[in-house]
């Protein structure tokens, strides 16, 4: 985990000219972050002052289409906001804010996913942005970067990695490596739901091997539906093939012996 956050450091010095150069017009900070008990935070920094005269935040359970406008501030001119969503654990969903200028003129942000890293909120305005930022890990200094260095660097940790940004002192701040949880659910690099909602099977040796698959509800116990021999290496199932949203747990064997024991989600339609 600390060769990831050294990886990023190493990449944003050898774009540092690039980024430099770069004359583009300043959009609101945007940030999506998981916020704890399914919620989920998103929030954003006010460049314009007064000039900003609407924010929308809006969702989509898919990445190109389908946005709507689920939350609009009373009071966009404040320098940094927020909003929590609701959120379940395993579901793809994405976000984009539209902003409008005292001028008529209005634009969209990029799209952005749930973030599974966590940068402590405090830092979008403790930090003195005319003065370079000291990151640290375990008490030892890695760096120090210039401020616009840092929001690139910052963005790369909780949208890359599952670590923690803290502040720690004056324009200092702490990387606190993710540690994971006992028993935590990981998805299945076999069995899978993409952004269309549809169940991927990916078994590159399906045809050397027999292959079976148990699909269960979310007890574990009830089956919905037994593939007994999959001859493809490359298979969907249509989310039709469920009667409702939600968690399903699956068998996967291979010749007979138990390959995987894990669960996937399906969304519901909106």
């Amino acid at each position: 985990m600390y060769k990831v956050a050294l990886v990023f450091l190493l990449f944003f010095f050898s774009v540092s000219c690039v980024v430099a150069q770069e004359q583009m017009m300043p959009l609101p900070e945007f940030s999506v972050q998981k916020a704890g008990n399914g919620k989920v935070r998103i929030g954003w920094v006010n460049p314009y002052g007064s000039d900003l005269i609407q924010i929308n935040v809006q969702r989509s359970y898919d990445s190109l289409r389908g946005y709507r406008t689920i939350f609009s501030t009373p009071s966009p001119e404040l320098p940094a906001n927020g909003f929590l969503d609701n959120y379940v654990e395993g579901s793809k969903v994405y976000y984009r804010i539209f902003y409008m200028l005292s001028s008529n003129a209005y634009f969209f942000t990029k799209v952005k996913k749930i973030a599974p890293g966590y940068v402590d909120s405090s830092l979008n305005t403790e930090i003195n942005s005319s003065d370079s930022v000291t990151v640290s890990l375990q008490d030892s200094v890695i760096a120090t970067l210039p401020y616009n260095l840092f929001l690139k660097f910052r963005d790369s940790i909780y949208t890359n990695t599952k670590d923690s940004l803290l502040p720690a002192g004056q324009n200092l701040v702490a990387i606190h490596p993710y540690i994971p949880k006992a028993g935590e659910w990981r998805a299945s690099q076999y069995i899978f739901t993409d952004r269309t909602g549809a169940l991927n099977l990916r078994l590159p040796a399906a045809r050397e091997k027999k292959y079976a698959l148990q699909v269960y509800e979310a007890d574990g116990k009830t089956q919905l539906f037994f593939l007994k021999h999959i001859t493809e290496p490359d298979l969907t199932i249509n989310k039709a093939n469920f009667i409702h949203a939600g968690w399903f747990v699956f068998d996967l064997y291979e010749d007979g012996k138990l390959k995987e024991r894990n669960k996937f989600y399906i969304q519901k339609e909106f």
